[in-house]
């Protein structure tokens, strides 16, 4: 959980790991968020992670894939 502590400070700070680009690395972070449901790792102490893994979902090629791969959780986002 100290590594999760870490990517909420940053996260805190700036939109995306390493500034306001979308990049490989948050493309991999946000795999490794969504793995957390199903191990059961609560982020529900991480609100800056939670609202990145939301806004990533939000993207419209994220979105798409997501759907068809059956991978959704919530509902469709309210402006993808």
């Amino acid at each position: 959980m100290n590594r999760f502590g870490i990517v909420e400070n940053t996260l805190e700070k700036q939109p995306y790991l390493t500034g306001n680009a979308f990049t490989i690395a948050d493309a991999y972070l946000f795999t490794i968020a969504r793995w957390a449901g199903p191990l059961k790792v609560d982020l529900t102490p991480f609100p800056a992670l939670q609202k990145f893994e939301e806004g990533v979902t939000a993207r419209p090629k994220v979105y798409a894939a997501l759907k068809a791969e059956h991978l959704l959780r919530d509902p469709a986002p309210a402006a993808a």
